[in-house]
């Protein structure tokens, strides 16, 4: 039965788009918890390596205190993303744990911070809708204060990120509840930055909201 098991994921790493080194075993351990910290007992997902849509590599159910472990062959790469995603009978939203380096694993395993999770129901979305007004100016940085869910974090610090030119303009809340969305304009003509507060809710329709500028 081993042996069939052993070919099994042979086959199938084998047609996978990212390289493993078949003879390496990686392990992974984190604590789950919902976004109030209650441990997420006995959930089931699966794990996938750079994208939500990719072939799975593991599979693990948590235990009684939330902790759950995955085995998997060590991807051939330098860096690379995990992605917790629900089984087929799961009700949590993914998470992405991005910029995992090789060098990160101590004896072969890696043990993630505690991660936070949220069922479907419980989330809802924001999208901000840019429409520039004036010529001259510019937005340099949105964000959102209040309960916002990442679905993606970095686990190592991501060089350079405070520097970024992308603007993240869309947001996943949860339902229910007011927030502040907080946003910065350069004015090329007063060479000054203005920062801006408006206070919005949300309830259990996605919004979109129109920040002209």
């Amino acid at each position: 039965m081993r042996k069939f098991i052993n070919y099994a994921l042979l086959l199938l790493l084998y047609s996978c788009t990212i390289p493993y080194d078949l003879e390496t075993r990686y392990i992974v351990e984190a604590k789950l918890v919902d976004y109030n910290g209650n441990s997420l007992a006995n959930e089931g997902f699966n794990l996938h390596v750079n994208a939500i849509n990719s072939e799975i590599i593991s599979r693990s159910v948590s235990d009684s205190n939330g902790i759950i472990r995955m085995i998997f062959p060590k991807p051939a790469l330098q860096e690379f993303t995990f992605t917790l995603n629900k089984n087929a009978t799961g009700n949590y939203y993914y998470k992405a744990i991005s910029n995992i380096k090789t060098e990160n694993f101590v004896n072969y395993k890696l043990v993630l911070n505690e991660i936070k999770l949220v069922k479907f129901n419980e989330i809802i979305s924001l999208n901000i809708e840019l429409n520039q007004v004036n010529q001259n100016k510019e937005v340099r940085k949105i964000e959102v204060i209040g309960d916002v869910y990442d679905e993606y974090e970095s686990y190592n610090p991501i060089e350079n990120a405070e520097n970024s030119l992308d603007l993240q303009t869309y947001f996943t809340l949860l339902k229910n509840q007011n927030f502040t969305l907080k946003y910065s304009v350069f004015d090329y003509t007063t060479m000054l930055l203005e920062v801006n507060n408006v206070n919005l809710s949300i309830d259990e329709q996605p919004l979109t909201y129109v920040l002209n500028y």
